[in-house]
């Protein structure tokens, strides 16, 4: 296992619901976690470390996408789900 896959894994695992998935979509807390950790690692940056590091980082990627980004609006869905308990089935960005 690569190290950025032990990374991954350790801040799924630090979830409270580590197997979230988005209520709209097939799309995971894994995968929204995959994206933003891959996208430093491109980037050149430090990896987040922390759930809510992978939330900043995936809305500093939305800000600079000149297009909508589905695929960051589940990601971002949850992550506020996980960290503020905010219910996806009630309200979500995701269409």
């Amino acid at each position: 296992m690569s190290t950025t896959d032990t990374a991954i894994e350790a801040l799924v695992n630090s979830a409270t619901n580590p197997e979230r998935q988005h209520p709209k979509t097939d799309f995971t807390l894994s995968q929204a976690v995959t994206i933003a950790v891959g996208n430093a690692t491109v980037a050149g940056d430090k990896p987040p470390t922390t759930l809510a590091e992978v939330r900043k980082t995936l809305r500093d990627m939305e800000r600079s996408m000149k297009h909508v980004w589905l695929t960051g609006m589940a990601a971002l869905d949850l992550l506020d789900a996980e960290l503020d308990g905010r219910d996806l089935s009630a309200s979500c960005r995701f269409p």
